[in-house]
């Protein structure tokens, strides 16, 4: 039955895609963060959903001539130049198979992200999406918050199998980010009923993201709650409150013995880093992946380079002193993993990109509010926020090609696009204005 239902569904969203392409965006990132094929038994475990939702949406745009308007904006450049920076490093990769490989999942990532750049042109569109990618992350917030409180807080909370969000560290770090979303669209939203499921599934992400026992997301939930008292009206005294509050229940739960244990030993874990091995090992690994890049300045060592020989030829001592455990290949830092697979051009390029996003987003909120639209001003708050949060954990784990990181790359340059529409229609308003300054108004009728 449960595959019947998922089939239906599926269904649904292939013939919206094709009657509305924009409804087939949504649905694509619905499916992508849902991965509803992974909870059914039978068949539907294997159809490929999310690809067929794009087929749709493509021939949408074709039966119905969807008008398209390629975005000049700086962003959308520094994009391009990065996947072209991508096919050069995978040109001259170390190991082209893996490397290739990865390629074509990049590649995907980057043709959603400017399929939804060309049909979001509206704010209601824009907040459309973010909706959807608020729902779908905030269900696994709350399943993972009840589950969480039931088990104690013994339990690891995991993301949607077959998804990129499946281990602890990813649906911990989509969680952190969906903070900021939960929150201001709880502040934006008019329906009272929506209202409120956005401030409990906010609520309930919490015990699930201290669940991930991932200390990077723990990190994360700290700075969006940062950010979002700091961006209140009374910031000092909501700040000051929160921390007292913090350190009261701390020192309660601490004094009456409330912590659970898992809890307990990982938050030791992050307080005495440097007695911990697998932060050790983490300092070790930045250091291999900094040498890597170093070595190959240019182009980088490509996607998935990692193999014991790499390790052997740059960084002989660290399987010296890890040897016979088994290690994880990996930098464990989106910083050091853009320069060890793309070298010093490839992280200037993504440098520039969060650079480019976060002056994008300061010049966005300043128009927002010269146009007196407060829900743009918001949406721009509200994305400075989820990228800090980004940054943060990722500092920490290997998120350099996160999709959801690149989905909000492409809703920040839909927030630009309308930003500038809004103020060209106001420019021509008051240009009318000015020349018609006696304006008649006739009256209503009864």
């Amino acid at each position: 039955m449960r595959d019947v239902v998922i089939l239906g569904m599926f269904i649904g969203c292939c013939l919206m895609a094709i009657r509305k392409p924009y409804w087939g965006i949504l649905s694509y990132v619905g499916l992508g963060l849902l991965n509803p094929h992974s909870f059914a038994w039978g068949f539907a475990r294997t159809i490929p959903m999310a690809q067929l939702v794009v087929v749709s949406t493509f021939l949408g745009m074709v039966l119905f001539r969807q008008q398209i308007v390629f975005p000049k904006e700086r962003e959308v450049k520094i994009l391009i130049a990065l996947f072209l920076m991508f096919c050069v490093s995978t040109v001259f990769a170390i190991n082209p198979e893996n490397a290739t490989t990865k390629l074509l999942e990049v590649s995907k990532i980057f043709l959603m992200v400017f399929i939804v750049i060309f049909l979001i042109n509206t704010k209601e569109r824009l907040w459309g999406l973010l909706r959807v990618i608020a729902l779908c992350l905030g269900f696994f917030g709350l399943k993972g918050g009840i589950w969480s409180i039931l088990s104690g807080g013994q339990e690891l909370v995991f993301g949607p199998e077959e998804s990129f969000l499946y281990s602890n560290n990813s649906i911990g770090l989509a969680l952190g980010m969906n903070l900021p979303i939960l929150f201001y669209l709880f502040r934006v939203e008019s329906r009272s009923w929506l209202k409120y499921i956005f401030l409990i599934m906010f609520i309930f992400s919490y015990p699930a993201i201290i669940c991930t026992f991932s200390r990077g997301a723990w990190m994360g939930a700290c700075v969006a709650t940062f950010l979002i008292l700091w961006y209140t009206r009374y910031r000092f005294f909501w700040l000051i409150l929160g921390g007292m509050s913090a350190a009261i229940l701390a020192f309660s739960m601490i004094t009456f013995n409330l912590v659970p244990e898992k809890i307990g030993k990982r938050f030791d874990q992050l307080v005495n880093y440097e007695e911990e091995s697998s932060a050790q090992s983490r300092l070790w690994s930045w250091e291999f992946c900094r040498r890597v890049g170093f070595g190959n300045p240019l182009t980088g060592a490509g996607f998935n380079y990692y193999s014991r020989e790499m390790y052997q030829r740059y960084y002989p001592e660290f399987l010296t002193k890890y040897t016979g455990s088994k290690t994880y290949w990996s930098c464990h830092s989106m910083w050091f993993t853009i320069l060890g697979e793309q070298g010093f051009i490839g992280s200037g390029l993504w440098v520039s990109l969060l650079g480019s996003c976060f002056l994008g987003l300061r010049k966005a909120g300043r128009n927002a509010l010269h146009l007196r639209d407060p829900v743009l001003h918001l949406f721009s708050r509200m994305f400075v926020g989820v990228f800090l949060v980004y940054m943060v954990v990722g500092t920490f784990l290997d998120v350099a090609y996160f999709e959801l990181f690149f989905q909000m790359v492409a809703a920040i340059v839909c927030l630009k696009g309308i930003v500038k529409s809004a103020q060209k229609t106001h420019s021509k308003e008051m240009a009318l204005n000015t020349n018609n300054p006696t304006v008649i108004v006739e009256p209503k009728l009864a």
